[in-house]
Protein backbone atom coordinates (compact mmCIF):
# COMPACT_ATOMS: atom_id res chain seq x y z
CA UNK A 1 0.00 0.00 0.00
CA UNK A 2 1.45 3.49 -1.03
CA UNK A 3 1.53 6.56 1.08
CA UNK A 4 -0.51 8.51 -0.81
CA UNK A 5 -3.48 5.46 -0.84
CA UNK A 6 -2.91 5.23 3.28
CA UNK A 7 -3.41 9.28 3.76
CA UNK A 8 -6.17 9.33 1.04
CA UNK A 9 -7.79 6.72 3.52
CA UNK A 10 -7.05 8.48 6.42
CA UNK A 11 -8.42 11.28 4.84
CA UNK A 12 -11.98 9.29 3.67
CA UNK A 13 -12.16 8.17 7.73
CA UNK A 14 -11.66 11.92 8.67
CA UNK A 15 -14.47 14.78 9.28
CA UNK A 16 -14.36 17.23 6.58
CA UNK A 17 -13.54 19.94 8.85
CA UNK A 18 -10.32 17.75 9.55
CA UNK A 19 -9.34 18.44 5.47
CA UNK A 20 -6.03 18.56 6.07
CA UNK A 21 -3.73 15.77 7.21
CA UNK A 22 -2.72 15.61 10.27
CA UNK A 23 0.23 13.21 8.85
CA UNK A 24 1.28 15.81 6.57
CA UNK A 25 0.71 19.01 9.07
CA UNK A 26 3.71 16.73 11.41
CA UNK A 27 1.48 15.01 13.92
CA UNK A 28 2.47 11.61 14.88
CA UNK A 29 0.63 8.13 15.05
CA UNK A 30 -0.32 8.80 19.36
CA UNK A 31 -2.15 12.31 17.90
CA UNK A 32 -3.43 11.17 15.06
CA UNK A 33 -5.06 8.24 16.58
CA UNK A 34 -6.49 10.63 19.38
CA UNK A 35 -8.15 13.06 17.47
CA UNK A 36 -9.76 10.37 14.95
CA UNK A 37 -11.40 8.81 18.58
CA UNK A 38 -12.04 12.05 20.35
CA UNK A 39 -14.17 12.79 17.14
CA UNK A 40 -16.37 8.97 17.72
CA UNK A 41 -14.20 7.77 14.80
CA UNK A 42 -13.48 3.71 14.79
CA UNK A 43 -11.36 2.84 12.36
CA UNK A 44 -10.82 -1.00 12.56
CA UNK A 45 -7.86 -0.62 10.68
CA UNK A 46 -6.35 2.58 12.21
CA UNK A 47 -3.57 0.35 13.83
CA UNK A 48 -2.83 -1.00 10.10
CA UNK A 49 -3.08 2.64 8.62
CA UNK A 50 -0.33 4.08 10.99
CA UNK A 51 1.86 0.78 11.36
CA UNK A 52 2.13 1.16 7.49
CA UNK A 53 3.32 4.74 7.86
CA UNK A 54 5.92 3.63 10.27
CA UNK A 55 8.70 3.70 7.53
CA UNK A 56 7.90 7.31 7.08
CA UNK A 57 7.24 8.86 10.51
CA UNK A 58 11.08 9.13 11.19
CA UNK A 59 11.15 11.40 8.09
CA UNK A 60 8.05 13.28 9.94
CA UNK A 61 9.58 13.60 13.33
CA UNK A 62 12.66 15.01 11.78
CA UNK A 63 11.29 17.27 9.50
CA UNK A 64 9.07 18.67 12.67
CA UNK A 65 12.28 19.08 14.84
CA UNK A 66 14.25 20.93 12.26
CA UNK A 67 11.43 23.14 11.47
CA UNK A 68 11.17 24.06 14.88
CA UNK A 69 14.68 23.86 16.61
CA UNK A 70 17.83 25.23 14.05
CA UNK A 71 20.84 24.66 16.51
CA UNK A 72 21.43 21.52 19.21
CA UNK A 73 19.97 21.36 22.41
CA UNK A 74 22.69 23.25 24.89
CA UNK A 75 21.67 21.60 28.33
CA UNK A 76 19.67 18.68 29.53
CA UNK A 77 16.91 20.72 30.10
CA UNK A 78 16.28 22.00 26.67
CA UNK A 79 17.05 18.44 25.60
CA UNK A 80 14.11 17.63 27.55
CA UNK A 81 12.07 20.41 26.40
CA UNK A 82 12.45 19.57 23.08
CA UNK A 83 11.31 15.38 23.97
CA UNK A 84 8.10 17.00 25.28
CA UNK A 85 7.67 19.17 22.51
CA UNK A 86 7.79 15.87 20.26
CA UNK A 87 5.11 14.09 22.89
CA UNK A 88 3.11 16.48 22.81
CA UNK A 89 2.95 16.30 18.82
CA UNK A 90 1.87 12.57 19.63
CA UNK A 91 5.31 10.75 18.27
CA UNK A 92 6.14 8.09 20.53
CA UNK A 93 8.89 7.58 22.98
CA UNK A 94 10.84 4.96 20.28
CA UNK A 95 10.80 7.66 17.45
CA UNK A 96 11.97 9.91 19.81
CA UNK A 97 14.87 8.22 21.02
CA UNK A 98 15.62 7.32 17.34
CA UNK A 99 15.88 11.07 16.31
CA UNK A 100 18.00 11.86 19.02
CA UNK A 101 20.13 9.07 18.40
CA UNK A 102 20.79 9.06 14.53
CA UNK A 103 20.43 12.90 14.14
CA UNK A 104 21.58 14.61 17.83
CA UNK A 105 23.54 11.41 18.31
CA UNK A 106 22.67 11.17 21.69
CA UNK A 107 21.90 7.96 23.62
CA UNK A 108 18.49 7.21 25.68
CA UNK A 109 20.85 8.12 28.80
CA UNK A 110 21.44 11.24 27.85
CA UNK A 111 17.83 12.49 28.89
Amino acid sequence: MSLASVVGKMMRVMPKCMHASAYKKGYGPLAIRAELQHRGLVVDDLDDLLATLANNWQDVIERVYCTKYKQPPDSAQEKAKRYRFLQQRGFTPTQIQTLFKQYLHYSPTDY
